[in-house]
């Protein structure tokens, strides 16, 4: 590692058009068509500089990325309809959000024609049509760019255009067009016909506060309008959360790699390369790169705070270098969950397996694993979880127990390990009607009922399927709640070694599918020491533990 600074060390990772440069490598491509000098003009005449007073005046890397985002193709049309906009903590997202949305509002946004002189695009107001909404999953969410709103607007623009700011939404036009800020629920813009949406701190939008069905819904809404635009801003997310930032970020590699159709998304983002320190000799220079035009964010100050005791390695990396990296505690990285999937694969009639059980009542969830023996690749039969906003639900116990019941009749069952916890009398049941089938027993009092409490035992069983897990001798299906309860697992470290367990005690990111997987390589592992010889469609080599 060099000892001073220098940024072609670390050069940033860059994704997007807006980094793009020409061939002599000195200056950035820009669109040949866009509107995007239009928003330019209008933020100089109506806004301001919050702090100054003095008219907006966009950074180089700000006019960039409003370029793009509206560029055209040579009918007029917008080249990408929504886009993601991810930056360190700190670099100005949401003002920028906040002169987006007014000239959405009250700016010449939308194609009109083509100048017949200069060729050039010329833009049309929405006028009374133009219907803006801000949506979080916060009060404090919306508030970091709403309040940038009043902030930025001139004395010129409020006569002008008739602006009415109220605290939820505001007004122009005689009340014609409006910014609504919502975060109430994904049912309170149900069926709304924006013309821009912001969706702000994508990160933070996961399964428990119902941040995909908000997402789902925004989107849905600006799918049904003709021009209608979308743009995302965020930090980098944390792996494993399964955040709507997540699964765009995701679902924009899959289209760079091929893996499926591309779709009319701008992304944007610059951070530090993976191999950059997290020290003081480093921090500072390497975060003066990630702001980009940002001048004013204080590396300094930045670095202070980042390598202060109260905050985490993996969060300052998030937060400061705009990289998208897991919590320490965290047993699988991404790359190794994702390694660890096998494509298109599924599971056939007549298939020998074992399987795994874990069972739950009412918060916890309930799951039921399956390890083919043939390649070893593990399969979720079923994953039983308290949907979103139902308070007084339980598991549908005859549901699981037919689940049980048919999968022992389409597949040949070696084993079968379910922890006792909870499904006492449905084990005992199991038991009774599969134990002679079964070539192994999970304990010597019972052919299925696997007692998950005993530590030692299960710790060690534990470290078994992380080595195998991270060295690919255990493969998944890429089932995408199967592998979000694996990326929810957390490090445990007893007497006896590394354990796992959940976040917290009260945590909502459930890792129950988790523990059937690792009851089922229990019992595969049990029926393979045994001696037994499972099909093999593949040429491997058995292991022992």
């Amino acid at each position: 590692m060099p000892a001073t600074f220098d940024p072609e060390d670390w050069a940033p990772v860059v994704i997007g058009p807006t980094w793009t440069k020409d061939e002599t490598g000195e200056s950035y491509v820009l669109p040949e068509h866009t509107l995007g000098w239009e928003a330019a003009l209008f933020a100089a005449k109506y806004l301001k500089d919050p702090k100054t007073g003095a008219p907006w005046e966009f950074t180089m890397e700000q006019l960039r990325f409003i370029l793009w985002y509206y560029a055209l193709n040579e009918d007029g049309e917008f080249i990408y309809r929504r886009a993601v906009l991810q930056r360190l903590k700190g670099w100005g997202k949401d003002p920028l959000a906040a002169i987006m949305s007014w000239f959405e509002l009250l700016g010449a946004c939308r194609f009109s024609h083509w100048d017949p002189e200069t060729g050039a695009p010329v833009g049309r107001r929405l006028g009374s049509e133009a219907h803006i909404q801000i949506i979080a999953v916060s009060l404090t969410q919306t508030q970091n760019t709403s309040r940038f709103l009043g902030a930025v607007l001139t004395d010129k623009a409020k006569d002008t255009f008739d602006v009415d700011l109220g605290k939820e939404v505001i007004y122009a036009l005689g009340r014609q067009a409006q910014i609504q800020c919502v975060t109430s629920s994904y049912r309170a813009i149900e069926g709304a016909r924006p013309t821009f949406v912001l969706r702000n701190e994508t990160h933070h939008w996961v399964t428990g506060n119902d941040g995909h069905l908000m997402g789902e819904t925004a989107w849905g809404n600006v799918s049904k309008i003709d021009d209608s635009r979308m743009l995302d801003i965020t930090n980098a997310y944390m792996p494993g959360e399964d955040s709507v930032a997540q699964r765009m970020r995701e679902g924009y590699e899959r289209t760079q790699q091929g893996l499926a159709a591309d779709f009319d998304l701008l992304y944007d983002s610059l951070e530090a390369p993976p191999e950059a320190p997290l020290d003081i000799e480093h921090m500072e220079s390497i975060i003066s790169v990630v702001r980009g035009d940002a001048w004013w964010l204080n590396p300094k100050h930045a670095a202070t705070f980042a390598l202060s005791s109260e905050i985490l390695p993996a969060r300052a990396r998030r937060m400061f270098y705009n990289q998208i990296v897991a919590e320490e505690d965290q047993i699988y990285t991404p790359a190794e969950i994702q390694g660890a999937r096998v494509e298109r694969a599924f599971l056939e009639p007549g298939d020998e397996i074992v399987l795994g059980f874990d069972g739950g009542k009412t918060d916890d969830a309930t799951a039921l694993v399956a390890i083919r023996l043939s390649d070893r690749v593990a399969f979720p039969i079923g994953i039983w979880e308290r949907p979103n906003g139902k308070q007084d639900w339980y598991i549908n116990r005859p549901q699981v127990d037919s689940a049980v019941h048919d999968t022992f009749a389409r597949y040949e069952v070696r084993a079968f390990f379910a922890d006792v916890t909870l499904w006492e009398s449905y084990i005992e049941q199991w038991s009774e009607v599969y134990g002679p089938t079964l070539a192994v027993r999970a304990s010597t009092d019972s052919a299925v009922g696997w007692d998950m409490s005993s530590a030692k035992r299960t710790t060690r069983r534990h470290e078994s399927l992380v080595s195998a897990l991270k060295n690919g001798r255990v493969k998944h299906s890429g089932d995408p709640l199967f592998m979000q309860h694996i990326a929810n697992v957390r490090r445990r470290v007893n007497q006896y070694g590394l354990s796992f367990g959940k976040e917290s005690r009260e945590s909502r990111k459930k890792i129950d599918a988790y523990a059937a997987l690792l009851a089922a390589h229990a019992a595969m592992t049990q029926y393979i020491e045994r001696g037994s010889t499972p099909k093999s469609t593949a040429p491997s080599e058995w292991w022992a533990f």
